[in-house]
């Protein structure tokens, strides 16, 4: 379950880069990432919402654990950079 940012340059050209860990993909990891991931510790596949939570499972383990939440803390401070066009 990695997430994408998608990047819209000025010339309307889609681009998507991984942030391994920015939940609420607002372009940089931080603290407020592991919220969300907090939130759903423990959910596990075959949960009514796991479609939704599946987001949140970094490793592909099926299940929201610890290794998770060392995923996204070992990529704070981490800040997405547009690559040049």
């Amino acid at each position: 379950g990695s997430i994408f940012q998608i990047n819209m340059g000025t010339d309307f050209v889609y681009t998507f880069s991984p942030i391994i860990g920015d939940m609420d993909n607002n372009g940089s990891v931080n603290v407020l990432d592991l919220s969300p991931l907090a939130y759903y510790f423990g959910a596990k596949l075959g949960d009514p919402n796991w479609s939704l939570v599946s987001i949140y499972d970094i490793a592909n383990a099926q299940v929201i654990d610890i290794v998770d939440m060392r995923a996204v803390a070992s990529q704070i401070p981490y800040t997405y950079v547009p690559s040049p066009p």
